[in-house]
Formats: structure tokens, sequence, C-alpha cells
């Protein structure tokens, strides 16, 4: 079996691309139920000029709004957690990946089995693992010091064939 090693600084810039996509994810289906009772709305206030409609389109701005509050707060109590743990906003990590996943940082050494990975998705710089319990491992496509990204697509790909 091949083995992946990642190696990168989790800063910030990690954070914000990871949850931001995280969170589009999860709520993609609410949010496009969302705006389009919100057009609906809009267009029965354009068309009846009764005012309900006009409230009622207002209102559903409000879960949109709260929606990107709740993104800054993951990410902010991210950082918060790095700056607790590491007293810096950023630390190094290093993540090998073979027969079980080892997440390895100056704090922690920690293994896990391979089928915690449920499924994953990528961003511009990113192939994050969703594994169990909501939690991710990122890892930036551009930061492998083993094995290549290519061959870690096809890998994991492989191995989440079974899942689907």
């Amino acid at each position: 079996m091949e083995k992946f090693v990642n190696e990168y600084e989790y800063n910030i810039d990690v954070i914000k691309e990871n949850k931001n996509k995280w969170w589009n994810i999860k709520f993609k289906k609410s949010s496009v139920k969302i705006l389009m009772i919100l057009i609906v709305c809009l267009l029965l206030y354009i068309f009846s000029k009764k005012n309900v409609f006009l409230i009622s389109t207002f209102l559903l701005i409000i879960p949109i709004i709260f929606f990107i509050i709740k993104k800054s707060i993951a990410v902010k109590f991210e950082l918060k957690t790095i700056e607790e743990k590491y007293n810096s906003d950023s630390f190094k990590i290093r993540i090998e990946i073979d027969k079980q996943i080892t997440l390895i940082t100056s704090r922690c050494n920690k293994k896990f089995d391979l089928n915690i990975i449920e499924s994953f998705y990528e961003t511009k710089n990113l192939i994050v693992l969703n594994v169990q319990n909501s939690t991710t491992i990122a890892l930036k496509k551009d930061s492998f010091v083993e094995g290549t990204l290519e061959d870690f697509m096809i890998f994991l790909n492989k191995l989440l064939k079974d899942k689907i």
C-alpha cells in the first residue's frame, strides 16, 4: 500500500477555505429553498402589491444573514481553539495516510482507522476528508511530501467506492 504524507501550516486561510466550503455544502439545499421562496414572495409582491409578501421577503433574508454569521463564527471559534492550544494563530501539521491516518502536531499524535473517512470534498487548495461526527481533516493539494495528489485521489476514490 502506498503511503501519503501531507505537511503544511494550518492557519486562518486553510480554516476559512475549509469552513466556508463545509457550511456551503451542509446548507446548500436549505439555502436554495429559502432563495426560491424569497423569489416567489418578491414576485407575488410585484404582481399583487400586497405588503404581506414584501414583509415575507424581508423576513426570509434573516436566515440568510444568520447563515453568513454562523460561518464567520465557526471560523473564529476554530481560530480561538488553535490560539488556546498552540499559543499562535497557526501550527505545523503532518498527516500520514497508509493503513491508517496519523495526525502529527507539536501537541498531539493521533491515529485513526481509514474507515472513519465517510466522504471528501475539494476546494481550490484543499482536499478535505469528512470523518465521523462532522469532523474534517484538510490536506493541502500542493503539500504532499510523499505520494502525489493524483495518486492520493485515486486511492481516496477507491477507498470510498464501497461507501457510495
